[in-house]
This record gives structure tokens, sequence and C-alpha cells, in this order.
């Protein structure tokens, strides 16, 4: 028989620690479960973003590997274009902006050296034409 509430507090002191250190533990796992969702859910904005602005770009890298900027303020037009298409497209989550700062540098440095490489070529192309139109003139 049960002999009252002051036989049961020794049961209940022991359990106490017991059962705050079992919340303690629940509560860090849920913060772990929601950090991973966070991570996840971050990580597919990410890739739902990325696919968009590498389909919107696609047209401004054929060109440039065709050659067909010939200067930079040529792309640079083209690229404030993309950029500005990809922001009205692109959801309203924090990996947007990222994922767009990410890309257009690592764009930039891509184009901005095959654009200098191909005026170059065309700057020599140039001098090399014009040096055999001048051998090929008669001699005074």
């Amino acid at each position: 028989s049960f002999g009252g509430p002051h036989e049961a507090e020794p049961y209940l002191a022991a359990l106490a620690p017991r059962l705050r250190a079992a919340a303690a533990a629940l509560r860090a796992e849920n913060a772990a479960v929601q950090e991973r969702r966070c991570d996840e859910e971050r990580a597919a904005q990410e890739r739902e973003c990325a696919m968009l602005l590498h389909g919107l770009y696609e047209g401004v890298h054929v060109r440039l590997e065709e050659g067909g900027f010939r200067t930079f303020d040529e792309y640079e037009a083209a690229r404030a274009d993309v950029r500005a298409r990809y922001l009205a497209c692109a959801p309203a989550v924090p990996a947007r902006a990222a994922v767009l700062h990410e890309f257009m540098e690592e764009a930039l440095a891509a184009a901005a050296a095959r654009i200098v490489h191909a005026m170059f070529r065309a700057q020599v192309k140039a001098r090399l034409e014009g040096s055999l139109r001048l051998s090929a003139l008669p001699p005074p």
C-alpha cells in the first residue's frame, strides 16, 4: 500500500535528473534534425537557383565561345540582362543572391580572359594583314 506523498519524494528526486537529461537530449536531437533540414533546404534552393541561372546564361556562354563579343562592354550588357532576368524569375530565398554572386564572379573571370585573348588575336591579325599589304606593294 502507498504510504502517502512523503514516500514518493525519494523516487521523484531520483527521477527528476533523469527527466531533465532526457528532455535535454531530445532538445539537442531536435535541434540537430532542424539544422539538417535547414541545410538540405538551403542546398535545394541553391541547386534550383543555379539551374535557373545556368539556363539563362547559356546563350551568353555560347556567344562567348563563338567569339561573338567584340568588346567587354558588349559582354557586360549581356551579363546585365541575364542578371535582371534571373532576379525577376528566381525565388526570393537567401540562396538567390549567393548563387548569383558566385556564378557571375566565375563567369566574369572566364569571359574576361576569353575576350582579352580574342581582342589580342584580332589586333595581331590586323597588324599582320597590314604588313602583308605593305610587302605586296611594288618597290618605289
